[in-house]
């Protein structure tokens, strides 16, 4: 059996690519990943884990696939939990052992959706950590705007559930805040990592939450976070060491 893993998730447009991403690059495995012409990080979440399990399991039950519309409630996948639960982290684990993962490495899994689903994660992998990656919403809204996000301002005759006005995406993003107390009520081992600290170009609170997850600073990691930052304008960065995180 392999190490439980770290369950990287959060709202849309929250920085979850960017933490994953920092996982990655300091030595974290997770699996056969999805790569997306000129995103950021190149690589983004394990295909299988998405198109295998969560999305179907979305869209089976009605919803939109990725998140990003009418959301299930929790007593919904709470039901489904206690008869999925073993099926699930046996795919998981046959996922990742046959993508090479080694039983010593640190298996982490990106995936905005699996707030969603936590009942069944949980019920699947009850040792596993979790990272919720918050920011705040008026920057979300203005990410939402900026990229295209709300499908209404591109093409207004989208038929899909996905959401199409900032009423929607207001509800949908206390849908997903929702999710994240739910967890805190279930006493989830879970951390807390706002990005906007790595985007201001402070790296220690990064660091940190590396090494707490067993992962080692490497210089690689301020290199790939440096294109992030020069977007939010940063181009300072504060430095890092193993005796202060600012």
């Amino acid at each position: 059996m392999m190490l439980h893993p770290v369950i990287i998730t959060g709202t849309p447009r929250s920085g979850i690519w960017l933490t994953a991403g920092a996982f990655q690059v300091s030595g974290g495995f997770s699996g056969l990943l999805d790569k997306v012409e000129n995103h950021p990080t190149g690589e983004v979440e394990n295909m299988e884990i998405r198109d295998r399990m969560e999305r179907p399991l979305l869209e089976g039950l009605g919803f939109e696939p990725r998140g990003l519309g009418q959301l299930p409630t929790t007593e919904q996948i709470q039901k489904l939990a206690p008869t999925m639960k073993e099926q699930w982290r046996l795919l998981v684990d046959q996922m990742f052992k046959q993508q090479n993962c080694q039983d010593t490495a640190v298996r982490f899994i990106a995936s905005q959706v699996a707030c969603l689903l936590w009942p069944l994660w949980n019920a699947a992998f009850p040792e596993a950590k979790w990272i919720i990656v918050r920011r705040n919403e008026t920057d979300i809204m203005a990410s939402c705007r900026a990229t295209g996000f709300i499908r209404s301002y591109r093409n207004p005759g989208d038929s899909s559930r996905r959401v199409r006005s900032d009423k929607e995406l207001h509800l949908l993003l206390d849908g997903y805040r929702t999710r994240f107390e739910q967890m805190q009520i279930a006493n989830l081992n879970f951390t807390e990592f706002w990005p906007q600290l790595v985007y201001d170009g402070r790296l220690g609170p990064l660091q940190k939450l590396l090494e707490s997850h067993g992962l080692a600073w490497c210089p690689e990691v301020t290199e790939f976070v440096r294109p992030f930052l020069w977007k939010h304008g940063t181009l300072q960065i504060e430095g890092v060491d193993h005796a202060t995180y600012n």
